[in-house]
């Protein structure tokens, strides 16, 4: 009689075993570095496109008749629902967010003013809509751009004091990760960005020429520059501090430039 064996089930040997989850954990490490480049290029991108519409909503606002862009309407109103009442801040004394509630209507939405990689502002979630303008604080809430909590808070671009059409490689919008400190060393390394207030960018060679900082968490050590002409790119430290020099160049006081008045701070950014 013949015996029949019965059927084996067929089962990894442990040294198999061990190099199956050896693969398994390498395929995973390489998913898992690849993931923060690959959050860190989305991020880049979305910040690109956001300079890109708020620059059309400067150039919107000025071929609305607004005279120039919103910093540039020294002395006037500009919140500018077709209601507005002299409960508003004019240009001299305006902050970041208040330029570009200015442009509201262009904008559309506030959170095109935050990047997504500026870790270091949160209320991006909250800031839904551009209400309480002209001062009408009954419709002010805590999604309003112009809240307490939100305001700067909610902004991670500067903006160029001096930037108009008419001088296209002025520097109209730049990310927030940048000042003026030197090349080499802890300074760059552990600097933070200007915070509220207006400072001229400095791209002449020496300690205090502009470099993107470390500390403010956003793009590393590079950022994103957007050109009064709607240009906007990606750019390393070289690339802001030759886009500073070429404005100063053609629009500077001692510009050989035969265009619009020479601008003493051709480079000043209003800072968020």
């Amino acid at each position: 009689m013949k015996h029949i064996a019965p059927n084996r089930i067929a089962a990894f040997t442990r040294a198999e075993l061990l190099v199956v989850i050896v693969v398994v954990a390498m395929l995973a490490a390489v998913v898992i570095a690849g993931y923060p480049r690959q959050v860190s290029k989305r991020d880049r991108i979305e910040c690109v496109n956001n300079q890109k519409q708020i620059g059309t909503a400067f150039r919107v606002f000025a071929s609305d008749g607004s005279d120039g862009y919103p910093l540039q309407n020294f002395g006037s109103y500009y919140i500018v629902p077709s209601n507005a009442t002299p409960m508003q801040v004019n240009s001299p004394s305006a902050a970041t967010w208040q330029a570009a509630q200015a442009m509201w209507e262009s904008i559309q939405s506030p959170k095109l003013l935050l990047c997504p990689s500026d870790r270091e502002r949160s209320t991006l979630p909250r800031v839904t809509d551009f209400n309480g303008l002209a001062g009408n604080s009954n419709l002010l809430t805590t999604a309003s751009l112009g809240h307490p909590s939100n305001q700067n808070n909610s902004v991670s671009y500067a903006f160029g004091v001096a930037a108009e059409e008419a001088r296209p490689l002025g520097i109209l919008i730049v990310d927030r990760n940048v000042n003026n400190v030197g090349l080499a060393g802890a300074g760059v390394l552990s600097n933070v960005a200007l915070t509220s207030t207006r400072t001229v960018l400095n791209g002449t060679p020496g300690p205090t020429q502009a470099v993107w900082v470390k500390g403010t968490r956003m793009h590393g050590m590079e950022g994103n520059l957007a050109y009064a002409d709607g240009r906007v790119g990606q750019a390393t430290a070289e690339v802001l501090r030759k886009s500073l020099e070429n404005a100063v160049a053609c629009y500077g006081v001692k510009s050989p430039y035969s265009g619009p008045r020479p601008i003493p701070n051709q480079n000043e950014m209003l800072f968020p």
